[in-house]
Protein backbone atom coordinates (compact mmCIF):
# COMPACT_ATOMS: atom_id res chain seq x y z
CA UNK A 1 0.00 0.00 0.00
CA UNK A 2 1.58 3.30 -0.75
CA UNK A 3 2.76 5.05 1.94
CA UNK A 4 1.25 8.67 2.79
CA UNK A 5 3.21 11.93 2.19
CA UNK A 6 3.21 13.00 5.77
CA UNK A 7 2.06 12.07 9.62
CA UNK A 8 -0.75 13.49 11.60
CA UNK A 9 -0.09 11.61 14.87
CA UNK A 10 -3.89 13.74 16.08
CA UNK A 11 -5.37 11.92 12.95
CA UNK A 12 -5.87 7.63 13.72
CA UNK A 13 -6.10 5.70 10.63
CA UNK A 14 -9.86 4.96 9.92
CA UNK A 15 -9.46 1.40 9.01
CA UNK A 16 -12.48 0.02 7.17
CA UNK A 17 -14.28 2.98 7.26
CA UNK A 18 -15.69 4.83 3.79
CA UNK A 19 -15.70 7.98 2.20
CA UNK A 20 -18.32 9.36 -0.67
CA UNK A 21 -16.72 12.84 -2.13
CA UNK A 22 -19.14 14.57 -4.72
CA UNK A 23 -17.59 16.85 -7.37
CA UNK A 24 -18.20 20.10 -9.00
CA UNK A 25 -15.35 19.51 -11.51
CA UNK A 26 -15.43 16.55 -13.70
CA UNK A 27 -11.60 17.00 -15.12
CA UNK A 28 -9.74 18.73 -12.17
CA UNK A 29 -11.73 17.54 -8.87
CA UNK A 30 -12.85 14.13 -10.00
CA UNK A 31 -9.55 13.58 -11.87
CA UNK A 32 -7.55 14.85 -8.51
CA UNK A 33 -9.61 12.15 -6.23
CA UNK A 34 -9.76 9.15 -8.60
CA UNK A 35 -5.79 9.89 -8.52
CA UNK A 36 -5.62 9.73 -4.75
CA UNK A 37 -7.83 6.87 -4.79
CA UNK A 38 -5.74 4.86 -6.87
CA UNK A 39 -2.43 5.91 -5.20
CA UNK A 40 -3.51 4.39 -2.20
CA UNK A 41 -4.84 1.58 -4.12
CA UNK A 42 -8.53 1.39 -2.74
CA UNK A 43 -11.54 0.00 -3.83
CA UNK A 44 -14.28 2.27 -4.86
CA UNK A 45 -16.33 0.25 -2.22
CA UNK A 46 -14.24 2.79 0.56
CA UNK A 47 -13.84 5.59 -1.97
CA UNK A 48 -16.51 6.63 -4.07
CA UNK A 49 -15.60 9.53 -6.18
CA UNK A 50 -19.34 11.28 -8.25
CA UNK A 51 -19.35 13.40 -10.44
CA UNK A 52 -22.96 14.86 -11.05
CA UNK A 53 -24.94 16.72 -13.62
CA UNK A 54 -25.13 19.54 -11.80
CA UNK A 55 -22.54 21.91 -10.55
CA UNK A 56 -23.84 24.19 -7.93
CA UNK A 57 -23.69 23.83 -4.83
CA UNK A 58 -27.06 22.85 -3.83
CA UNK A 59 -27.03 20.06 -6.34
CA UNK A 60 -23.40 18.30 -5.30
CA UNK A 61 -24.70 18.39 -1.96
CA UNK A 62 -27.75 17.28 -2.87
CA UNK A 63 -26.21 14.27 -4.75
CA UNK A 64 -23.97 13.65 -1.57
CA UNK A 65 -27.46 13.28 0.85
CA UNK A 66 -28.84 11.18 -1.82
CA UNK A 67 -25.92 8.66 -2.20
CA UNK A 68 -25.83 8.90 1.35
CA UNK A 69 -29.16 7.50 1.71
CA UNK A 70 -28.79 4.62 -0.38
CA UNK A 71 -25.90 3.23 1.36
CA UNK A 72 -28.42 3.53 4.84
CA UNK A 73 -30.96 2.02 2.74
CA UNK A 74 -28.77 -0.80 1.92
CA UNK A 75 -27.14 -0.85 5.27
CA UNK A 76 -23.78 -0.03 4.04
CA UNK A 77 -23.41 3.02 5.69
CA UNK A 78 -21.60 2.52 8.71
CA UNK A 79 -20.48 5.33 11.96
CA UNK A 80 -16.74 6.59 10.92
CA UNK A 81 -18.11 6.86 7.28
CA UNK A 82 -18.26 10.48 5.87
CA UNK A 83 -19.77 11.78 2.73
CA UNK A 84 -18.27 15.04 1.63
CA UNK A 85 -19.23 18.16 -0.90
CA UNK A 86 -16.47 19.98 -2.82
CA UNK A 87 -17.67 23.01 -4.82
CA UNK A 88 -15.98 26.35 -5.46
CA UNK A 89 -16.80 29.73 -3.90
CA UNK A 90 -17.38 33.13 -4.39
CA UNK A 91 -18.35 32.63 -8.73
CA UNK A 92 -22.14 30.41 -6.74
CA UNK A 93 -22.34 32.28 -3.52
CA UNK A 94 -22.62 35.87 -5.86
CA UNK A 95 -24.55 34.83 -8.71
CA UNK A 96 -27.39 32.78 -6.36
CA UNK A 97 -26.91 33.01 -2.45
CA UNK A 98 -30.08 31.47 -1.56
CA UNK A 99 -28.86 28.07 -3.62
CA UNK A 100 -25.93 28.34 -1.87
CA UNK A 101 -26.98 29.28 1.87
CA UNK A 102 -30.03 26.10 0.96
CA UNK A 103 -26.76 23.89 0.42
CA UNK A 104 -24.86 24.97 3.33
CA UNK A 105 -28.16 24.98 5.82
CA UNK A 106 -28.47 20.83 3.52
CA UNK A 107 -25.53 19.52 4.64
CA UNK A 108 -25.53 20.66 8.34
CA UNK A 109 -28.89 19.09 8.17
CA UNK A 110 -27.71 15.70 6.76
CA UNK A 111 -23.88 15.80 8.42
CA UNK A 112 -22.22 16.21 5.06
CA UNK A 113 -18.96 17.37 5.55
CA UNK A 114 -18.33 20.64 2.75
CA UNK A 115 -14.82 21.38 1.65
CA UNK A 116 -15.47 24.66 -0.17
CA UNK A 117 -12.49 26.27 -2.20
CA UNK A 118 -12.83 30.26 -2.32
CA UNK A 119 -12.55 31.08 -5.38
CA UNK A 120 -11.95 27.38 -7.01
CA UNK A 121 -10.38 24.59 -6.59
CA UNK A 122 -6.96 25.66 -8.20
CA UNK A 123 -6.42 27.81 -4.86
CA UNK A 124 -5.58 24.27 -3.33
CA UNK A 125 -2.81 23.31 -6.21
CA UNK A 126 -1.60 27.18 -5.40
CA UNK A 127 -0.92 26.89 -1.55
CA UNK A 128 1.29 23.70 -2.30
CA UNK A 129 4.29 26.32 -4.35
CA UNK A 130 3.03 29.61 -2.12
CA UNK A 131 0.82 31.13 0.23
CA UNK A 132 -1.62 33.75 -0.75
CA UNK A 133 -3.89 35.91 1.92
CA UNK A 134 -5.27 38.51 -0.55
CA UNK A 135 -8.24 38.57 -2.32
CA UNK A 136 -8.16 36.80 -5.34
CA UNK A 137 -9.85 36.17 -8.95
CA UNK A 138 -9.73 32.79 -10.62
CA UNK A 139 -7.76 34.07 -13.57
CA UNK A 140 -5.39 35.60 -11.36
CA UNK A 141 -5.05 31.75 -9.28
CA UNK A 142 -3.93 30.06 -12.76
CA UNK A 143 -1.86 32.74 -13.75
CA UNK A 144 -0.29 32.27 -10.63
CA UNK A 145 -0.11 28.31 -10.64
CA UNK A 146 1.62 28.59 -14.30
CA UNK A 147 4.08 29.89 -12.84
CA UNK A 148 4.77 27.06 -10.53
CA UNK A 149 3.54 24.20 -13.04
CA UNK A 150 3.84 26.12 -16.82
CA UNK A 151 1.99 23.09 -18.53
CA UNK A 152 -1.51 23.16 -16.34
CA UNK A 153 -4.65 22.59 -17.46
CA UNK A 154 -7.91 21.16 -15.88
CA UNK A 155 -7.27 17.30 -16.76
CA UNK A 156 -3.72 17.56 -15.28
CA UNK A 157 -3.36 15.28 -12.99
CA UNK A 158 -0.66 16.62 -9.98
CA UNK A 159 -1.34 13.14 -7.84
CA UNK A 160 1.08 12.06 -6.85
CA UNK A 161 3.62 14.12 -8.83
CA UNK A 162 3.98 16.45 -8.36
CA UNK A 163 2.12 17.57 -5.24
CA UNK A 164 2.43 14.44 -2.60
CA UNK A 165 5.58 15.28 -1.40
CA UNK A 166 4.44 19.24 -0.66
CA UNK A 167 0.71 18.10 0.62
CA UNK A 168 2.22 18.66 4.37
CA UNK A 169 3.05 22.20 3.06
CA UNK A 170 -0.59 23.24 1.34
CA UNK A 171 -1.81 21.84 4.77
CA UNK A 172 -0.40 24.10 6.99
CA UNK A 173 -1.30 27.49 4.45
CA UNK A 174 -4.76 26.31 4.56
CA UNK A 175 -4.96 25.86 7.78
CA UNK A 176 -3.58 29.29 8.36
CA UNK A 177 -6.40 31.02 5.94
CA UNK A 178 -8.83 29.28 8.17
CA UNK A 179 -6.98 30.90 10.92
CA UNK A 180 -7.55 34.32 9.10
CA UNK A 181 -10.76 34.40 8.85
CA UNK A 182 -11.96 33.27 12.48
CA UNK A 183 -8.94 36.30 13.82
CA UNK A 184 -10.25 38.64 11.36
CA UNK A 185 -14.26 37.88 11.47
CA UNK A 186 -14.51 37.04 7.97
CA UNK A 187 -17.61 35.57 6.23
CA UNK A 188 -17.40 31.71 6.06
CA UNK A 189 -15.62 30.71 3.42
CA UNK A 190 -14.24 33.91 2.49
CA UNK A 191 -12.26 34.79 -0.69
CA UNK A 192 -9.28 33.16 0.01
CA UNK A 193 -9.88 29.41 1.70
CA UNK A 194 -10.24 26.30 0.85
CA UNK A 195 -11.14 22.84 3.14
CA UNK A 196 -10.06 20.94 0.60
CA UNK A 197 -6.75 20.24 3.31
CA UNK A 198 -9.59 18.56 5.29
CA UNK A 199 -10.90 16.17 2.93
CA UNK A 200 -7.16 15.24 1.88
CA UNK A 201 -6.16 14.41 5.55
CA UNK A 202 -9.48 12.66 5.95
CA UNK A 203 -8.83 10.43 2.82
CA UNK A 204 -4.98 10.10 3.81
CA UNK A 205 -6.09 8.72 6.67
CA UNK A 206 -8.27 5.79 5.03
CA UNK A 207 -4.97 3.98 4.26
Amino acid sequence: MARRSFERPRHPRLVGRKAIVVCEGEKTERGYFEAIRQSMRLPTLRLKVIFPEGTDPLTIVTSAVEEKRVQLRERAWFAGDVAWAVFDGDEHRLSNPDRWQKALQLARANQVKVAVSNPNFELWYLLHYQNHTADITRANILKLLRKHLPRYEKSTVLWPTPLQPLTKRAVARAEELLLRINRDRLPEHANPSTGVHELVQHLLDLG
